[in-house]
């Protein structure tokens, strides 16, 4: 898988934090991405630390390009 397609990912989770696998799909699929290179996708990034999952949701770590101010979210 390109790497691009990594980042992109990671842009989507840092856009919809705390979204479960299902959920971040829905929004995939809105795009036009297949349902399951976005799954494979997301399991890519979690294994190489770009993402976190906690109780089935994901996070992006919250540095550099994805700090709190780059994303309209409450900071907790």
């Amino acid at each position: 898988m390109p790497s691009d397609d990594v980042d992109a990912i990671v842009e989507l989770v840092a856009e919809h934090p705390g979204c479960t696998t299902d959920e971040l799909v829905d929004v995939v699929d809105e795009k036009e991405v297949a349902s399951e290179q976005a799954r494979e996708l997301l399991e890519i990034a979690l294994r190489h630390n770009r993402v976190l999952e906690a109780d089935s949701k994901y996070w992006a770590i919250r540095k550099g390009e994805y700090a709190f101010q780059e994303y309209d979210h409450p900071e907790p």
